[in-house]
């Protein structure tokens, strides 16, 4: 019997983490954000210490698109340094001997290679997104730091750009997949001919499945021991965001011109992870992103586009 606490379990993760480990051999523990806010320390501290979890599935953060995080470096940095250092920190000083700790593809370098473990320590992160990377560097580094006693196993997901039911769909927090189904919906609703694409659409994004994800977290807890302290989680899929939204346009059924907004950020010209760690493991996902865009849209259909 394992008891797991998850934080940031009201989120898209979240969510599909709670679905995948739901198990006769499991305790979950999901606090809201109420009955744990990670910005405080103390209660922090008192909420792990009451819950005496096994392991730590550490997915909370303050997220939101590249103009949100362009234009809020500050909190994306100061809120998610908090947030990391004290549950880590809690964790670790209270004896937690295992944790999952969630980071991005954003640590990475802005170059246009295929992004290997080994490089995360490089700097060099893309100015739209600097503070949240350097968050996440932080958390990974402190982990890294914890497991030079060997008594503590903490470990990275990197996972590449996550999208699926459960997505932000608030149009100045949304990421690329939910903000062009938002706009090609719009378009269709209301007849309009043109839909407007921020940046070039040339860059080149790669995007994997919530609930995939969620499943290489319950194959990561059966498979603790062969894990990597840092692990990329991707697929083969490497689209460029022209390439997003004419399957999104085949998903919602609607086909406008599309306008170049060339005033907005691109961001980091590709993402692309190395998976080469995740291959030798022998984990692989299950979700195509055809059917994955279906999904999605479907969610949105249900609980948004009646708004």
């Amino acid at each position: 019997m394992k008891r797991i606490l998850i934080t940031g379990a009201s989120g898209m993760v979240g969510k599909h983490l709670l679905k995948s480990l739901k198990s006769k051999k499991n305790i979950l523990i999901s606090p809201t954000k109420k009955e744990l806010n990670l910005l405080d320390k103390k209660l922090t501290i008192k909420y792990i210490s009451r819950t005496k979890p096994d392991i730590i599935i550490h997915c909370a953060a303050i997220v939101g698109g590249i103009l949100f995080n362009k234009n809020n470096q500050t909190r994306m940095l100061s809120e998610n340094l908090e947030i990391n250092n004290n549950l880590i920190n809690t964790a670790y000083n209270l004896g937690i001997k295992r944790l999952i700790n969630f980071s991005s593809s954003c640590v990475y370098p802005n170059t246009n290679n295929k992004h290997k473990e080994k490089e995360i320590f490089d700097g060099n992160y893309e100015k739209t997104n600097e503070g949240y990377a350097l968050s996440k560097f932080f958390s990974m580094k402190l982990c890294k730091f914890i497991n030079e006693d060997k008594k503590f196993k903490y470990k990275t997901l990197i996972p590449c750009n996550l999208y699926g039911p459960g997505d932000t769909f608030d149009p100045k927090r949304s990421h690329l997949i939910s903000s062009a189904i938002i706009k090609v919906s719009s378009a269709k609703k209301n007849r309009d001919s043109t839909v407007v694409i921020w940046g070039s659409g040339k860059v080149k994004r790669e995007f994997l499945f919530c609930s995939d994800l969620a499943n290489f977290v319950k194959f990561s807890i059966h498979n603790f021991n062969k894990m990597p302290d840092f692990i990329n989680v991707g697929t083969k899929t490497n689209l460029s965001v022209l390439d997003y939204y004419k399957l999104i346009c085949k998903t919602v059924n609607y086909y406008p011109k599309f306008k170049f907004d060339k005033s907005k950020p691109d961001g980091v010209y590709q993402k692309k992870l190395d998976t080469s760690l995740q291959n030798k493991l022998k984990w692989k996902n299950k979700v195509d992103i055809s059917t994955g865009l279906k999904q999605t849209y479907n969610f949105y259909l249900k609980h948004y586009a009646k708004n």
